[in-house]
């Protein structure tokens, strides 16, 4: 539902080439970028994705990886940990509730597992993996619930805001129900159970 790469002409799937990604990375390096955010698609599709992590994490890049988990088993996840890189991916769940997940994203129990993995192996700082939310028509009115659910696997959640979308977008009167309601509840939850949740404390729809 929020992909929109297939919509476009001329579409075709397509992996990056190594030696360029090896010559973009070095570039980045000289001119002193120092984060990286791998996405897609979704990056654990590409074959060489453990390669790739490695060439980013050996140039010494703080690394972030936005998936939806589904491909993530535990040998998967233990070689992430021995890589150090869990603490910086996000995982994209939109709820607890599995069809309020799969009417945007599909895939509810594989992603869950997934997820499952990398908290069991978290990494060598012991952190876990962020969940990225993206707040929609959808979800909102269950967020806090969500958060509650989540909180067994992570402390760490990053709101978004749905992109324009009439078929996602929270109406006039969401947006005003998710900030005199969902949003104070958020705040609550946060404080008391020692959670980051991003965007919270600016009382934004989304970010």
């Amino acid at each position: 539902k929020y992909c929109f790469q297939s919509q476009r002409p001329h579409y075709q799937r397509q992996h990056i080439d190594l030696d360029k990604l090896s010559s973009l990375l070095h570039e980045a390096c000289d001119i002193g970028i120092f984060d990286i955010n791998v996405c897609g698609g979704e990056p654990f599709m590409h074959p060489r994705i453990f390669h790739i992590i490695g060439n980013i994490v050996e140039l010494g890049f703080c690394i972030s990886l936005n998936t939806n988990a589904c491909l993530i088993d535990e040998g998967t996840a233990e070689k992430l940990a021995h890589m150090d890189v869990i603490k910086g991916i996000q995982v994209s769940i939109d709820s607890h509730i599995k069809q309020v997940h799969n009417a945007t994203r599909g895939s509810f129990d594989e992603t869950l597992a997934g997820l499952r993995c990398l908290c069991k192996y978290q990494d060598m700082t012991g952190a876990t993996p962020t969940i990225g939310i993206v707040v929609n028509k959808h979800n909102y009115a269950t967020l806090i619930d969500t958060i509650s659910y989540f909180e067994r696997y992570t402390n760490r959640f990053h709101l978004m805001n749905v992109m324009s979308n009439p078929g996602l977008s929270l109406s006039p009167d969401q947006q005003l129900d998710y900030a005199e309601r969902i949003i104070p509840g958020l705040r609550e939850v946060a404080d008391s159970e020692d959670l980051f949740i991003s965007s919270v404390t600016r009382g934004e729809y989304g970010s």
